[in-house]
């Protein structure tokens, strides 16, 4: 039995988030928590310097595959015709039209 918020008992054995959150952060790299901490600078600021700077970062402290990754699972995030032109803007290609 756990104690829990309310002073009740409870039958459930699952760790807390919060203990789920501090052992992560123990065991995460401090390349990945450089990265984490970088994204969240880059969305509150939403600039084009901050993206470019965050790009370069990722580069650095980022393996190649998980750089894909990143790059996969975002492009994924968007529907279809825009995981395009962000795709082909990224690789230096002009954007198709939408007329083609």
């Amino acid at each position: 039995m756990i104690k829990d918020r309310n002073g009740g008992y409870s039958a459930n054995t699952t760790k807390s988030p919060q203990l789920i959150e501090i052992t992560l952060g123990k065991y995460t790299k401090p390349e990945h928590k450089s990265a984490a901490r970088m994204l969240g600078y880059v969305l509150t600021l939403g600039t084009n310097s901050a993206w470019w700077q965050f790009a370069t970062l990722v580069g650095i402290r980022l393996s190649h595959e998980e750089r894909a990754a990143l790059a996969f699972m975002t492009l994924n995030a968007l529907d279809n015709d825009d995981a395009i032109i962000v795709a082909d803007t990224a690789l230096g290609r002009f954007p198709r039209s939408k007329v083609d």
